[in-house]
């Protein structure tokens, strides 16, 4: 082949490359998450278009310029695949890089409430209602026979007393608890709780 020959296809490489770029760069405006420009993608588009230029400019020249035709399709096929890959990057203004939008936030955790068997299993959120929970609870064990009449007039009347605390603490914040107040009043029941647990283990 002659000099004619490995000059036009040359220009066929890089008339191709430029055309990919003017295209891309006309369809595409600067992206919102953009940082700086992508160099990643650019690299690997240089190294395949380079050897894709090597390839075409060995092919389009004769034997003896074959070595000048692939080193000279090499370079024009580097610059054109470092434009390309350039064009194909999120669009980012210079000293910028595209910063994909964060994933969703995880689901908060369900809250599993206690499984079977356990002594609070069922019981409502509450203070007021698990107060109730453990009155009925307590009744109960006194039916059966599980407390002692002194036992029984202990727990009744300490549930009567976080009833009438979480009363007051309502009365005082217009009918609202207070997340401290809610965790006292959830501590004083989960200590009678406690207490019914171990009468009822011991019957």
């Amino acid at each position: 082949m002659s000099k004619k020959s490995l000059t036009a296809g040359l220009v066929a490489v890089l008339s191709l490359g430029a055309l990919s770029v003017a295209t891309g760069a006309s369809a595409q405006s600067y992206d919102t998450a953009c940082r700086k420009s992508n160099s990643a993608q650019n690299t690997e588009g240089t190294v395949v278009g380079g050897v894709a230029g090597a390839v075409i400019g060995g092919a389009v020249s004769g034997h003896r310029q074959k070595t000048q035709g692939a080193i000279l399709g090499g370079l024009a096929g580097a610059l054109v695949g470092n434009s390309i890959a350039r064009a194909n990057d999120h669009p980012c203004p210079p000293g910028y890089e595209y910063a994909p939008p964060p994933p969703p936030p995880p689901p908060p955790p369900r809250y599993v409430g206690p499984p079977p068997g356990d002594f609070w299993y069922g019981a409502p959120d509450e203070p007021h209602e698990r107060v109730e929970f453990l009155r009925h609870r307590v009744e109960r064990d006194n039916r059966d026979g599980v407390l002692s009449p002194r036992e029984y007039a202990h727990l009744s009347d300490r549930l009567d007393d976080v009833a009438r605390q979480e009363h007051e603490m309502r009365e005082r914040n217009g009918g609202r608890l207070f997340p401290e107040e809610r965790d006292v009043l959830f501590r004083r029941l989960a200590d009678i709780g406690h207490r019914v647990e171990q009468d009822e283990r011991a019957y």
